[in-house]
């Protein structure tokens, strides 16, 4: 008998902020018998963490030793209600709400969640007994640091790289095959198309199968305890192929559509960056190699200006949709929608330290990032 629910609700449906901005909203609870506390703590908290294992060989045995490395972005704790000394409260059985609000700092990372490696934001309320078996519920939300892809000159530099292969005979070699990748610009956003044009002279004759086109985030993940080590992780977050490809010069046009991914960078935090690379791979029939090529490209928040003018407005933002932060330069752009990113499982947020009586508000969670609806071209 007692506490029967106990949620934190935000004012903002899409629990997703950048920062700087105002987080306000609701700790909801209902009790089915009279209880007193202390009172109800919140207590935010904003941090990076990297970890993983590895074995060490001392003589005839080998031992795991756990690597971590962790930067702080926020933390503070404050009562909403009551003190941790003051006078006991009483509540009778019945529903209860008590408005939150807090102030997040101007320099964040953006939210990030892998095996290795996470930044996470968190607000937990805790209905303060003065005892270990303390009532605590916990909800993680979204920060979007902005990337304005506009700032960036890179972003704007078109690609068109040619490439070559040599494919060998015993001591022979084939006339070369060359390809050439054209796309109009290094920068895109969510929801975007990145149009690739392809080129391709093989009079070698040896058969392409095909051409795999991929979209890959390249993770780099730093560890500082006991000591300095980095990983690096490559994950597919969208691909295409073209198929079949003709012998002789042809011309192939292909996109990939960019899914809700963190931008590049992650900047504000020195554990984890973040890039991202169109990769292609012509591969050839048989024993032979294939000619495989990386192409960079820098993912943002908001889209370079010159396609402004295609983005749609989305139909499920409302109102309580974060505040745009580029809408003072560009009033007229539309917003995003904010969607869960494909690239993770939704998983728990519960962290080493959680007590063994606290509620996660929802069971599992996966960061939002902004996705632009474009017209169809």
């Amino acid at each position: 008998m007692g506490l029967t629910k106990f949620k934190i609700v935000f004012d903002n449906p899409q629990n997703t902020y950048y920062p700087g901005q105002t987080v306000t909203g609701q700790i909801l609870f209902s009790v089915n018998s009279t209880r007193k506390v202390h009172g109800i703590k919140l207590t935010v908290k904003g941090d990076a963490i990297t970890t993983w294992a590895v074995y060490e060989s001392g003589g005839t045995m080998s031992r795991a030793v756990t690597l971590t490395g962790q930067e702080q972005y926020m933390h503070y704790k404050y009562y909403i209600l009551g003190s941790a000394f003051g006078p006991t409260i009483e509540f009778s059985a019945d529903d209860y709400s008590y408005p939150f609000t807090f102030e997040l700092p101007n320099k964040l990372p953006s939210s990030f969640e892998h095996k290795w490696g996470r930044v996470r934001y968190t607000v937990s309320a805790t209905l303060d007994h003065g005892l270990k078996f303390d009532q605590e519920v916990k909800a993680a939300f979204t920060i979007l640091s902005d990337y304005n892809l506009n700032t960036d000159q890179k972003a704007l530099e078109p690609v068109d790289q040619l490439l070559s292969k040599t494919f060998g005979y015993f001591c022979y070699g084939s006339k070369p095959m060359r390809v050439n990748i054209k796309m109009p610009v290094k920068g895109y956003v969510p929801g975007q198309t990145i149009p690739i044009r392809i080129n391709i002279d093989n009079d070698t004759g040896v058969i392409i199968e095909r051409i795999k086109l991929s979209l890959v985030k390249k993770v780099t993940f730093r560890v500082r305890n006991p000591k300095k080590e980095i990983r690096h992780d490559k994950i597919v977050v969208a691909e295409t192929d073209i198929s079949p490809i003709e012998r002789g010069e042809n011309t192939y046009e292909e996109k990939i559509l960019v899914p809700p991914i963190p931008p590049s960078n992650l900047t504000n935090c020195s554990l984890i960056d973040i890039e991202y690379y169109v990769k292609l791979e012509a591969c050839a029939h048989g024993l032979h190699a294939n000619l495989m090529n990386n192409t960079p490209v820098i993912i943002g928040t908001i889209p370079l200006e010159k396609f402004h003018s295609k983005i749609l407005p989305v139909s499920n933002t409302n109102d309580a949709s974060p505040l745009f932060p580029a809408s003072d330069n560009y009033p007229n752009l539309p917003k995003p929608s904010y969607d869960e990113t494909i690239c993770i499982v939704r998983k728990s947020f519960k962290e080493a330290g959680d007590g063994e009586h606290v509620i996660e508000n929802d069971q599992h969670f996966a960061p939002r990032y902004p996705v632009y609806k474009f017209k169809k071209s």
